[in-house]
């Protein structure tokens, strides 16, 4: 074959192949002409004269191909470098980043020991822990619990520290509230309801028609007044029972005068025992209240929040936070000095005669609930 046909065969070959593989392929080729040539050639100075008189334009290829290659490396080697930068930054600032988030620990930490730790026995019943609080913010440990039924408010109550005057006029129940604190000189049971006026007043006595018996215990819902109920629980039958006022008992000596918190659950009557109180103030006094809008509420049930606080500030009372749960719905909020229920809501309503007690309670409801706001 002619020099200038392996010429014409070497670029063809070498065309087809991309980037550092034509270079290669060229070299190899080139390495193997060289090798023909020296073989042929017995001149040295003759061979490389004849190499690059006929193989100049491959040889200027193969250096241009050399320069752009070193060029290339130079580059990478310029990234590879620049990389390194910055994966040398991106570790100092993940040290940095580890850093603060210890330093946060440690303060979160901190924080956590010089709080107060606040032990949640149940999400159910906050106004009977809101209650148990404020023991050490109250001027007298004497308290009341009217509609005291077998006594599971008046058992905490007397835990936290409360000397406790309990009221429940069904004597069924009343038997088994006694038997339950007999031995407990901090105890004073009395079989009598609580309202406006001394009087005998007939109790409704309720019963649990619901296939499973979802009111657990019935008496609970007993009430002086006949007011609506849910479809599958009613009242079935009444019973006389001695209704007495606080303001007729302080009177009487029958209630100590410094009584320091009062809880009243009387399912519906607790504005007529709001009313009995008379000139006698107590600096906590907390009431059940039911929206218009559910089973309970819908008539005959004298525990409007509006009413309730409308007698409240008659008597002084200007400060109060409401405890609610929605009916049908889980989770239980707060808002304070705002005289409207929400919709279906029913709850608690605790009224505070001075600032101060009141602020305390409010600090706990902050902690410890969901705050509802109003337009």
């Amino acid at each position: 074959m002619s020099e200038a046909n392996t010429q014409r065969s070497a670029k063809s070959f070498t065309a087809k192949l991309p980037g550092i593989n034509r270079i290669k392929a060229v070299k190899d080729l080139l390495l193997a002409k060289l090798d023909t040539l020296l073989s042929s050639l017995s001149n040295v100075d003759i061979k490389l004269n004849a190499l690059l008189e006929n193989d100049s334009p491959l040889l200027q290829g193969v250096i241009a191909l050399v320069k752009v290659t070193q060029k290339v490396q130079a580059q990478t080697n310029q990234l590879q470098a620049q990389t390194n930068q910055i994966q040398a930054q991106t570790n100092q600032i993940q040290a940095q980043t580890n850093q603060i988030q210890e330093q946060t620990n440690h303060i979160l930490e901190l924080l956590k020991s010089i709080q107060p730790k606040v032990v949640v026995e149940s999400d159910a019943d906050p106004e009977t822990r809101l209650m148990a609080y404020l023991y050490s913010y109250l001027p007298s440990r004497c308290a009341i619990d009217i509609g005291a039924n077998i006594g599971e408010v008046s058992n905490k109550l007397l835990e936290a520290g409360y000397e406790v005057y309990a009221f429940e006029p069904f004597p069924d129940t009343f038997n088994r509230l006694k038997q339950r604190f007999s031995g407990n000189s901090l105890f004073h049971g009395y079989p009598i309801a609580i309202g406006a006026v001394d009087e005998t007043r007939e109790l409704y006595v309720a019963q649990d028609q619901s296939s499973t018996h979802i009111y657990k215990d019935s008496t609970l819902y007993n009430s002086l007044t006949k007011h609506t109920m849910p479809d599958d629980l009613v009242f079935v039958d009444s019973v006389p029972v001695q209704v007495r006022s606080l303001a007729s008992l302080h009177d009487a000596s029958e209630l100590p005068t410094d009584i320091g918190l009062v809880k009243i659950d009387t399912e519906g009557f607790d504005l007529e025992v709001l009313r009995g109180m008379g000139n006698y103030h107590y600096p906590v006094v907390m009431t059940e209240f039911w929206d218009p809008h559910i089973p309970f509420g819908r008539s005959a049930a004298y525990n409007r929040l509006e009413d309730l606080v409308d007698e409240m500030k008659r008597k002084g009372y200007h400060w109060y936070l409401t405890i609610y749960r929605v009916w049908g719905s889980e989770g239980i909020s707060f808002y304070c000095n705002h005289p409207r229920t929400v919709e279906h809501s029913w709850g608690n309503v605790l009224f505070f005669k001075n600032y101060e007690t009141f602020s305390h309670a409010l600090k706990w409801c902050s902690t410890i609930l969901a705050t509802t706001y109003f337009n």
